[in-house]
């Protein structure tokens, strides 16, 4: 089971935890797992990218993520090390 994360209320764009869920989810690259294939950029390149500076995959910063695009990139990671987090 993977951790909820939650961040401040101060962060911006995001309020405090509520009754209704999740204020948004995020894909979350799983580094240690990572092969750097490159996969998820190749399924999703809008989401997805190889930061040139690290080497690492890395997630773009979106205010919305495409679900399918996502899914099908964490469907098919050989990894299996895309997962949706869910941000209160």
């Amino acid at each position: 089971m993977r951790a909820k994360l939650r961040l401040s209320p101060d962060f911006p764009g995001l309020e405090e935890e509520n009754d209704e869920g999740p204020e948004m989810r995020v894909p979350f690259i799983d580094l240690g797992m990572c092969s750097g294939c490159e996969g998820c950029v190749a399924a999703c390149p809008q989401v997805f990218r190889r930061n040139r500076e690290t080497g690492y995959m890395e997630v773009k910063s979106l205010d919305k993520f495409p679900e399918e695009c996502v899914d099908e990139a964490a469907k098919n990671c050989p990894e299996k090390c895309i997962f949706w987090e869910e941000i209160y």
